[in-house]
């Protein structure tokens, strides 16, 4: 059985670590804690993907995005409505949760 630390399964999974502590204080993925340090089985990673249909973005090679402190920007000469279509093509195609989603999914477990 393989462990995973927060970090690693928020790079997976595309979202912060602090989703991945909301998503296991809220009972929706299991965690199990070893010398203060909370580590994810890729078992209960599995099973936390099959019921809310997360997925990861490249198994095993993560995307490393840029941190907070690393704000990139782009030039474009896009609208706000073409650049919204791109980013959800993105999502799509990522498999990565939107915000509403995300909204939608701990809703949905109160």
């Amino acid at each position: 059985m393989k462990l995973l630390t927060l970090k690693q399964v928020a790079e997976l999974s595309g979202v912060s670590e602090y989703t991945i502590k909301e998503w296991i204080s809220r009972g929706i993925l299991k965690s199990t804690t070893h010398n203060n340090a909370t580590y994810i089985s890729e078992e209960n990673l599995k099973a936390f993907q099959e019921q809310t249909h997360v997925k990861l973005l490249k198994p095993g090679d993560p995307i490393k995005l840029p941190s907070a402190g690393q704000n990139q920007f782009l030039k474009t000469d896009m609208d706000e409505k073409d650049i919204s279509k791109l980013l959800d093509e993105y999502r799509k195609e990522n498999n990565v949760m939107s915000p509403e989603e995300i909204k939608k999914l701990f809703d949905s477990q109160k």
